[in-house]
């Protein structure tokens, strides 16, 4: 069995409702840790940061928008930002 699965995707990166831009974002999961997926994002002109993502928060934010505080995900195909 693979110890780890990683992918190289395109992300919309939200700032605000008005500012927005996509990044390469980097996906790893790990069986160390099985409950998570680390996600690297490749900032322009700055080091790259990585956030750990609970796997459940990233199922839910295929189908609809969630998340809480400062960070949220919503489907590809939303076109507003909505809070949870």
């Amino acid at each position: 069995m693979r110890e780890s699965v990683q992918a190289e995707v395109m992300m919309s990166f939200l700032v605000s409702e008005e500012l927005s831009f996509r990044i390469p974002v980097e996906l790893r999961y790990e069986t160390s840790d099985p409950y998570a997926v680390r996600l690297t994002f490749h900032l322009p002109g700055d080091a790259p940061v990585t956030w750990a993502f609970g796997r459940e928060l990233l199922i839910d934010g295929v189908g609809r928008p969630c998340g809480r505080a400062m960070c949220g995900l919503l489907p590809w195909n939303r076109t507003r930002w909505a809070r949870c």
